[in-house]
């Protein structure tokens, strides 16, 4: 990571409630979740989360959903088509969707454990650095996340916001088996004195 970046970074964690810090890494509390009877769950705001491990039927619906969201060159990266499809494969419990109503999707979110030590100068390099060090190294302490993406006609809802609430109910899930929870670093200032805030502070939908 360039030195200017690490240094706006580490201005930004260390400025209080909710700096605008785009890296994606989740750590911190979250709250109770209950399980539906369907097999997903919902947290305390009453929002369904289902993982694709729990319902996989969702995410073809859910690709079909979101798919005009983002540019189309974001789906030509290299290094991420090298891992993108091994998310679903092989971290299903981290890859989740908002279910709606009448069998829509609200949001559709995808995220990796990855190792970091709690250090401005550990933080992957971008999204490519992420995915690459999610599949490639092991010893995940945190869960990163890489993207949530919402359909045109739900924008402007509060739904990304509901998404990142659900990712932080995953990561400090008991599902969540690949993350060793012993290890995962203690943050400096306002995050670690604040842990409810963790989520909020450390990214942003």
């Amino acid at each position: 990571m360039p030195a200017a970046r690490r240094e706006q970074v580490s201005a930004w964690l260390a400025a209080g409630p909710a700096p605008p810090v785009h890296v994606g890494l989740l750590v911190g509390a979250a709250r109770r979740a209950v399980v539906t009877e369907v097999g997903s769950f919902r947290d305390d705001d009453g929002v369904e989360i289902a993982t694709v491990a729990e319902r996989p039927e969702l995410t073809e619906l859910a690709w079909e959903r979101t798919r005009d969201t983002f540019p189309e060159y974001n789906n030509h990266g290299d290094v991420l088509n090298r891992y993108w499809g091994r998310l679903t494969e092989e971290r299903p419990d981290f890859q989740f969707h908002l279910p709606g109503g009448d069998g829509h999707v609200s949001a559709r979110a995808r995220a990796i454990p990855v190792r970091w030590d709690g250090s401005v100068n550990d933080l992957p390099v971008g999204i490519d650095g992420a995915i690459a060090r999610g599949f490639d190294e092991g010893g995940a302490n945190v869960l990163c996340a890489l993207v949530i993406m919402v359909p045109r006609d739900t924008q402007g809802r509060g739904v990304s916001a509901a998404a990142v609430k659900a990712m932080g109910e995953i990561a400090t899930s008991p599902r969540a088996r690949f993350i060793d929870r012993a290890s995962s670093p203690e943050l400096e200032g306002p995050v670690s004195a604040r842990p409810d805030r963790a989520i909020r502070q450390v990214a942003t939908a």
